[in-house]
């Protein structure tokens, strides 16, 4: 979610209806947030309103920039992509 939140609200809300449409669940969609997503707290109502509908959320480059262990535990992903330089 690198978007306007309205849009990326009227963005998930296609995503869904679109796999209604071919009879696939929600839960098949993973939404990523990347480093540079909007304000915390319009990530946490935008995180709310996906899991309502059942479409799993990732964080990516964690360890990086604004995705921290507070952005982590705000937005309770499903899943965390651990930025590569932490191998370095």
């Amino acid at each position: 979610i690198n978007d306007d939140p309205g849009r990326a609200l009227a963005e998930i809300r296609l995503m869904t209806r679109r796999l209604a449409e071919f009879d696939l669940h929600p839960s098949m969609l993973v939404c990523e947030i990347t480093e540079q997503a909007a304000e915390d707290k319009v990530l946490v109502s935008l995180a709310r309103e996906m899991r309502r509908d059942g479409i799993r959320i990732a964080i990516d480059d964690f360890g990086t920039g604004h995705s921290t262990e507070e952005r982590v535990a705000l937005v309770q992903p499903d899943i965390v992509k651990i930025d590569g330089t932490w191998f370095a």
